[in-house]
C-alpha cells in the first residue's frame, strides 16, 4: 500500500512538473502510467486531464475524462474550461448541464466558464438562471464570477446591473474593476451619458 501510494504521488508529481514545462514529455509518460495501473488516483487523472486539455485539444481531454473511474469538480471543471478555451461554448454548456445530472456540485471557476459561454452565446435568460445559481452557492461576491456577470449583463445593454453586481462585491480586483469601467465606456459609447453612482 505504501509502495502504490508513492508511485502514485512521484506520478502525480511528474505530470505536475510536464504540464508547467513540457507537456510533449507529459503525453509521453501517460501510457506508462497506466501500465502501472495508477490511472485511478483522481489528483493524477486530473493533472492528465488538464495536460491533455492545454496540449492536444478537448477531445483527447474529454476521452480521457469518460474514462476515468472517479470524478469530481475539478474534472468536470477541466473538460468545460477546455471547451470554452476552444471556443465551443454550446458543448460547454450542455457538458455544464451533464455535470448538474451527474449530482457534482460546480465551484466559482465552473460558473465562472458557464457565465463566459453565456455571454459568447448571447444567451442572457441561461445566464440569469446560473446568476441565481451563483448566489444560491454564496458566490455572489467572488470577484472572477462578477466580472463574467458584469460581461454578459454589458453585452445585454444593461449597465444598470451591471453596476449593481459590481456594488455587491466586498472587495473587488483588477478584473473586476476592468469589467466595469469597460462597461461604462460601452455604456457611454451606446447610449450617450450614464449617471451610476458606486457603492
Amino acid at each position: 500500500m505504501l509502495r502504490r501510494n508513492l508511485l502514485e504521488e512521484t506520478c502525480s508529481k511528474i505530470v505536475q512538473f510536464c504540464n508547467k514545462h513540457s507537456l510533449k514529455d507529459g503525453i509521453c509518460i501517460h501510457s506508462p502510467i497506466f501500465k502501472l495501473g495508477v490511472q485511478d488516483n483522481l489528483l493524477l487523472s486530473n493533472n492528465l486531464l488538464s495536460l491533455y486539455a492545454k496540449c492536444c485539444g478537448v477531445e483527447h481531454a474529454r476521452l480521457l475524462f469518460d474514462e476515468m473511474p472517479y470524478r469530481d469538480v475539478v474534472s468536470w471543471t477541466g473538460v468545460l474550461s477546455a471547451y470554452v478555451k476552444d471556443g465551443n461554448h454550446e458543448e460547454a454548456l450542455r457538458f455544464f448541464d451533464l455535470m448538474k445530472a451527474s449530482g457534482e456540485k460546480p465551484n466559482e471557476v465552473t460558473f465562472s466558464n458557464v457565465l463566459r459561454s453565456c455571454s459568447a452565446l448571447g444567451d442572457f435568460v441561461r445566464g440569469a438562471r446560473v446568476q441565481a445559481c451563483v448566489i444560491k452557492h454564496g458566490f455572489e461576491s467572488n470577484p472572477i464570477l462578477c466580472s463574467s456577470l458584469i460581461e454578459l449583463y454589458s453585452k445585454w445593454d444593461l449597465f444598470e446591473e451591471a453596476v449593481g453586481v459590481f456594488n455587491a462585491m466586498e472587495n473587488g480586483d483588477t478584473v473586476s474593476w476592468t469589467a466595469i469601467i469597460s462597461s461604462l465606456v460601452q455604456a457611454g459609447n451606446r447610449s450617450g451619458r450614464y449617471n451610476f453612482s458606486f457603492a
